[in-house]
């Protein structure tokens, strides 16, 4: 769950940064613990990392100011809303897929 003030908006930069930490995370916690590298590779973990990495500096979803992807979509509403949706979906999956490791 998110522990930001319900006040603060937060951005797609924000939401972009916070996945390639959580991918980290998520890579960091399946290298201690090997009984769950038949279920999740690393390798993998870390390709999609790689992926989202160019994708986000790609468009800008990890910067700020003009080039930033925040600012090319501050007056579309509905984008701006989908995009933060799915960086908010992929970084719950995130934590999700760290759940079963962390219970061990």
């Amino acid at each position: 769950m998110d522990e930001r003030p319900a006040e603060h908006s937060t951005t797609i930069s924000e939401l972009g940064l916070d996945c390639q930490t959580r991918f980290t995370e998520l890579i960091d916690t399946l290298s201690k613990a090997d009984h769950f590298q038949n279920q999740l590779s690393i390798a993998a973990v870390n390709e999609e990392l790689g992926r989202f990495r160019t994708w986000a500096n790609n468009i800008g979803a990890v910067s700020s100011g003009r080039a930033s992807l925040d600012s090319r979509v501050k007056n579309v509403e509905y984008l701006r809303h989908n995009i933060k949706s799915l960086l908010e979906d992929l970084k719950q999956s995130l934590i999700d897929g760290s759940v079963p490791v962390n219970m061990t």
